[in-house]
């Protein structure tokens, strides 16, 4: 074929693109060819791409001949939150060739994708239920003990910042607990004889993103 010394070619030696983890099925990650640069291909059998190292899951496929990325799967960033794609474009046909002809026939190109935190995870409480005891004669401000929630979303993000309040339980302001450390405290003297001895509160866990 006097077509098939014609090398298939990218623009560009690598790309680098990001998305969000709640991006939809169907959506373009990146586009690897301009129009201009599908035209002259014209010239050839037809294009192929093969993604042929990085995406084991099926996560993405290329079109032709519009040599758009495509996401194919759900994304999950907490599950993984980078994908090193190496993509082979080579005239149709060259696919089943030998493995010579096929490198004189085809380009790879590297593609890096980086996936964004939706915050799509909840704070969960680490117990669920914390059952203490206490002296009533225990000084105000005593750290009773240490609330623990954590958010599975991107770390050192407001995603996955945890900020704690006291919802129910607590009409009589009898404890406090610390906005960012979660920390309980007496706020108001104690007395078992004339006061409540049993407190039953309920305490939120929430991240700290401005959008939830």
């Amino acid at each position: 074929n006097s077509k098939s010394h014609i090398k298939p070619h990218y623009l560009q030696h690598q790309y680098r693109t990001t998305i969000n983890e709640n991006t939809p099925r169907g959506t373009i990650v990146t586009k690897l060819l301009s129009v201009d640069s599908v035209a002259e291909l014209s010239e050839l059998n037809g294009i192929f791409f093969e993604i042929i190292t990085g995406d084991d899951e099926g996560v993405f496929e290329v079109t032709y001949p519009e040599s758009n990325l495509i996401l194919t799967k759900t994304l999950d960033r907490e599950r993984n939150d980078y994908y090193h794609l190496r993509i082979q474009m080579m005239e149709v046909g060259m696919q089943q060739s030998n493995i010579v002809h096929k490198e004189d026939n085809s380009s790879i190109i590297n593609v890096f994708v980086a996936v964004e935190d939706a915050n799509d995870e909840k704070p969960v409480f680490q117990p669920n239920k914390y059952e203490i005891e206490l002296m009533e004669s225990v000084p105000l401000k005593y750290s009773i003990t240490t609330i623990v929630a954590i958010d599975n979303d991107q770390p050192n993000l407001p995603n996955s910042e945890v900020v704690y309040d006291i919802t129910s339980g607590n009409d009589l302001g009898m404890f406090s607990i610390d906005l960012v450390t979660g920390i309980l405290s007496v706020n108001k003297p104690l007395d078992y004889d004339t006061g409540l001895q049993n407190y039953n509160l309920i305490i939120r866990a929430c991240d700290s993103a401005l959008v939830p």
